[in-house]
């Protein structure tokens, strides 16, 4: 069931609460013979908290952490190498520019 309504008159979709269009302010047309339900008209009291009772303490979700796949932690490696041998390369460099 869809909670919108498309206006026979500009097509553009409102909330199923309004009885007008939001863009060309028409009313709202239902077939014939359908009766568009009623707001209610008060709160239920069971709906209303007792001010009286303690609050429910709600926990805090706990975090949940991935861990890495097989094919991460290999890549991770291969790029932890590379940039190892990157900076022997560059020190090998720096001596010889050096001397």
């Amino acid at each position: 069931m869809s909670n919108t309504w498309i206006c026979p008159h500009c097509n553009s979709e409102n909330a199923d609460r309004m009885k007008f269009c939001q863009l060309c302010h028409k009313p709202r047309e239902y077939p014939e013979g359908y009766v568009p339900p009623e707001e209610p008209k008060q709160i239920p009291k069971s709906a209303i908290p007792d001010p009286r009772m303690p609050k429910k303490q709600e926990s805090e979700p706990q975090p949940v952490y991935a861990l890495p796949s097989a094919r991460a932690k290999t890549l991770q490696t291969v790029l932890i190498a590379a940039n190892v041998i990157l900076l022997i390369c560059n020190i090998i460099a720096l001596a010889v520019l050096l001397k």
